[in-house]
């Protein structure tokens, strides 16, 4: 039997008697394989990725809103709402944190949020309720972002306990002021 010779990418040279067909044969189906394993890797990766950014934009399309007209200020981050069905809600201005009533300034900054929407008609943006079942929530007058303009009038400051619940253009909005 003759000699062949089969040289590898790295240079070296291996010589078979009349296996040579069947170690090519092996070689070619490694390759194929690992190949085939990357394809696989890649591919899960890749669907995982999507499915990762679809369940984040899903969770972002889950905002709820709320229509309704202030009826109560329970102080500078915390009002009542009264929908079209006459049903109440309470609703704590996500984002945010302002003194109590009975603390120092307490009472301007309640009065401040009264001034931007006692009895107006608001809308709120929120995803979840907090552990006393209120919504938190950003409330907009006219487009306008009462939270962030209680932040802005220093009457209140950018609270994180929250921030989950708080989209991340606002989270910065809010740090920054």
């Amino acid at each position: 039997m003759n000699a062949e010779t089969i040289s590898r990418p790295s240079g070296i040279e291996l010589k078979f008697r009349g296996f040579a067909s069947v170690y090519r044969r092996r070689e070619e189906q490694g390759l194929c394989a690992r190949r085939s394993q990357f394809a696989m890797n890649l591919q899960s990766y890749l669907c995982s990725s999507l499915l990762a950014a679809y369940a984040l934009c899903f969770s972002l399309a889950q905002a709820e809103t709320l229509g309704g007209r202030v009826v109560k200020i329970a102080d500078g981050d915390t009002v009542t709402i009264l929908d079209e069905s006459n049903r109440q809600h309470k609703v704590r201005l996500v984002g945010i944190d302002a003194p109590e009533r009975k603390q120092p300034f307490g009472t301007v900054s309640r009065q401040h949020l009264a001034d931007l929407v006692f009895g107006k008609t608001v809308v709120v943006k929120w995803q979840k309720r907090d552990r006393y079942q209120r919504i938190l929530g950003k409330v907009l007058v006219d487009g306008q972002d009462v939270n962030l303009e209680q932040i802005k009038a220093g009457l209140a400051w950018h609270y994180k306990q929250y921030g989950k619940a708080q989209q991340l253009a606002d989270r910065s909005r809010y740090g920054e002021a």
